[in-house]
């Protein structure tokens, strides 16, 4: 993750929800089926990226996550303040460098060439798309 955004309020609530559920045992996956995100999309929440926070699922975390009274009331100020924040994307969080695959092979045993490898970086950074 970028040094820069480690302070961002998505950020910092990515991070809390990420504690919460693991204090619960409740695996990311299952969470966002739960919520109604894809597990992709929930993971660039836990990331800081939330413009995939709606109302249903900011309705539906507290409740699946068991927050009691004053956690509810921290994570709505939370959410408050992600969305009062400037939205963070992708690549406000991750760099390229970061996420390059450093040891990747073909199905044969073979190392990737430059070109796919450029592909995958390619494919990475392709915001996801909702609707598709």
């Amino acid at each position: 993750m970028k040094p820069d955004v480690l302070d961002h309020p998505a950020v910092q609530l990515g991070e809390w929800l990420q504690k919460k559920r693991r204090e619960r045992g409740i695996v990311a996956r299952v969470f966002a089926g739960r919520i109604d995100l894809s597990p992709a999309e929930y993971a660039e929440v836990e990331s800081g990226i939330i413009h995939w926070v709606g109302e249903k699922q900011e309705m539906r975390m507290p409740l699946l996550l068991g927050l009691n009274d004053e956690e509810v009331t921290e994570f709505n100020a939370m959410v408050s303040s992600a969305r009062r924040a400037s939205q963070l994307e992708f690549t406000d969080v991750f760099s390229e460098n970061e996420l390059a695959p450093a040891r990747c092979c073909t199905a044969d045993g073979k190392q990737i060439d430059e070109d796919r490898r450029k592909a995958i970086i390619k494919a990475v950074f392709t915001p996801l798309n909702r609707d598709a």
